[in-house]
This record gives C-alpha cells, structure tokens and sequence, in this order.
C-alpha cells in the first residue's frame, strides 16, 4: 500500500521522488479509518470503505453479508455476524491497531483489481504506482444561501487612500483668543495715567516720561518649544497645527520654533537633534510657549523621561531673562502632578479649556501674584 495523506491532502511521495496525485484515497487510508472509529459491525465497515470510495460503486440491491472478520474467527464470532450483532472489537488503541489487517481482510478489498475501488479514471494511475486514481461518484449541489441583509459594500479604495480629518485639540472658533490670551503680555502703551501725572507734579518729582495704562500685547513675540520625545508622538499632528495658528496669531518674524525632547535643558534647536545645541531663552518680555508632557506620560520604564527637578530649573533660567513660560499639556487637569503647577502656568490641552479659564489664571501670574497658576477647566 502507499503512504497515507498529509494533512494538505496530498500523497506521501513513493520509492522513486513521484508524489501521487491530489484527489487520491488508498488502503492506508482505510486501515487509518477503521482503527480511529473502531467499528463494531461488518456492516458500518463496508459503510466506512463506501465513504473513502474504496467499497462498490453501486450502492443499490442487497448487502452481502460476506465472511466474519477473518476465517480463523471463532464461531460464536460468525454466529453473531449472521444476526446482525457483529463482534466486538479490543478496546485498547493497541489492541485495534493490531485487529485492522483482520478487518480488511474480511472486507475482501483486492488491491490489484480496479472494480473494488468504485469508478476508476482509466488511464489516470496515481504516480506511476499502478494504484489507480479515483473519480467522484456523486456531485452534491451547493448549499442554498438566502441572506436577510445586503452584502456590505467594498470599501471605496480612493476614499481609503485619503487622510482621516484631523479634528484638533482646541475649540477651532476659541483657539485664537485662547492663545492671545495666554501668550499676550503688558506694556505701557495706553492711554496717559492723569492721577498719577498730577501726583508727580504735585511733590516736585521729574517727569522723565508719561505714565500710561498697561495693555496687553504680542509684539515681545513668543517661542515655542516642542517636545520630539517618544510620549508626544501621538500628538506631531496637533503640535504643527498649533504653531501655524500661532505664526498666523503673531507673526511669522516674531514666532521661534525650537525643538527639544525630553526636556529643553538637554538641548534644543530648529533642525535635526544633531544640531541642537544649548537652550536659549528668548528676549525680555517674550512668551515662552511649551507643548510638552513635562514627563508626566510615556512609555514604563524610560529611564530618559524628564524629571521635576529639570522644569524647576527651566522656569527659572526663563524668568531670570524676563520672559514668561507657559505650558499647554495634552492630559486633563485633575492628572497635573502638585508640583508643575507650583513650577509654571500650564493648562489643559483640550476643549475643556475656555478663553475666561485662561484669563483668570494668567493675569495673576503677570502680575506677580506668583506662578501658582493651573490652566484648565472648572476647578
């Protein structure tokens, strides 16, 4: 007999390389059949061999019964075939294997005469083996398939192809008076202070300029800072489009676009990291405005992430050149660690956030009521 199939139903290859035909089923086969199920009748044995093609191709008129499982069965094994029993086969995976020859035997399978294998393809004899291969005896239709709903439609590849609507961080309608609001500084650039004009003159004090009423402006400028590292990735998109609302806001000659990761302190600079070089602050009077995490976020177990102790040192290195850091983080307020907001004004990156929240918070700060202040939603 030929080695059985693998499990891609294909033939073992013979003694010379040829491996049989696809399609084709062999004694090895059958004896495979018999010892998983372990038949326990003649009759579902025939039954068996019929299935993998191996029995008659007819399968009308009367069963033949033929000889118990082997001649040398004992008699009360034929007896109990003739009624319609059949013997019990071992009920050991050992003790069946060794009962499969028997079996076969008793099919009366001669291997060397095709008309025991069903239809035979004439001419078609698997690997050059003489085995012959077989063709089907029965073609079933398919299986009817009524759906109750509409397929789903393919998926429109030029619509795949398209980038998805970014839907930014801010409010699109808020974001300028949220910034101008955040980033804008004071200047004496109102109108004439007459109060304090007449008390100078009243105590014979020089007048060396006019006092005026302080008004908030952006003509300082303002820097932006944009943390590269690995926790703000997910936010490249929202980081580029802010700076262009910013230049759009300020100016593009009065915007410094710096790049940093981690922290600023670790360098800093307009190209590639290997440019970057020391951090600068910006000029006196300018805003500072930092896009960063300030290592709150990020991936376990970074040993690189930013710590406290290097944004304390940053806000003072800012303040000590007469500009003003602020920090947009993109986390809700209530995930602030106690110490950032002692460090800076920062607020909130999201919609929660409202030009009269940003306000309230900075105005202090520029006044010098302290840095105290947390940039977000209701408190």
């Amino acid at each position: 007999m030929s080695g059985r199939r693998d499990h891609a139903g294909r033939g073992a290859p013979d003694a010379m390389g040829a491996a049989p035909r696809r399609g084709c089923t062999w004694l090895g086969d059958l004896a495979l059949a018999l010892e998983t199920i372990a038949p326990q009748d003649e009759g579902t044995a025939r039954r068996i061999a019929r299935l993998l093609g191996l029995g008659p191709s007819s399968t009308t008129g009367p069963q033949d019964t033929g000889p118990a499982w082997s001649a040398d069965a004992p008699p009360e094994h034929t007896a109990a075939t003739a009624a319609g029993k059949g013997p019990e086969l071992p009920a050991t995976g050992e003790e069946r294997g060794s009962a499969v020859p028997t079996m076969l035997e008793g099919l009366a399978l001669d291997p060397e005469d095709p008309g025991q294998y069903g239809a035979v393809d004439a001419g078609a004899v698997g690997g050059g083996t003489g085995h012959p291969r077989l063709s089907p005896l029965e073609t079933l239709p398919a299986w009817p398939r009524g759906w109750s709903r509409p397929s789903v439609a393919r998926p429109d590849r030029e619509l795949m192809s398209r980038r998805p609507t970014h839907t930014p961080l801010l409010a699109p309608l808020s974001t300028a008076a949220l910034l101008e609001a955040a980033l804008a500084g004071t200047a004496s650039e109102g109108e004439v202070e007459i109060e304090t004009t007449v008390d100078f003159l009243a105590r014979g004090l020089p007048l060396t300029e006019l006092p005026r009423r302080l008004l908030r402006t952006l003509r300082h400028g303002v820097q932006i800072l944009v943390d590269h590292g690995p926790a703000m990735q997910l936010f490249s998109r929202d980081q580029m489009q802010l700076c262009e609302r910013v230049e759009a806001l300020v100016g593009k000659e009065k915007t410094e676009l710096l790049r940093f990761a981690y922290a600023p302190l670790r360098g800093a600079g307009k190209g590639p990291f290997w440019t970057w070089r020391t951090y600068q602050p910006p000029p006196r009077g300018s805003a500072v405005l930092l896009l960063s995490d300030c290592g709150t976020i990020g991936p376990p177990g970074d040993h690189r992430r930013s710590r406290p102790a290097e944004w304390r040192e940053f806000a003072a290195e800012v303040r000590r050149h007469g500009a003003r850091p602020v920090g947009l983080l993109p986390l809700p307020r209530d995930r602030f660690p106690a110490w950032l907001p002692a460090t800076m004004p920062v607020f909130a990156w999201d919609r929660g956030t409202t030009v009269g929240h940003v306000t309230a918070r900075v105005a202090p700060a520029q006044a010098g009521c302290g840095a105290n202040s947390v940039l977000g939603g209701e408190g």
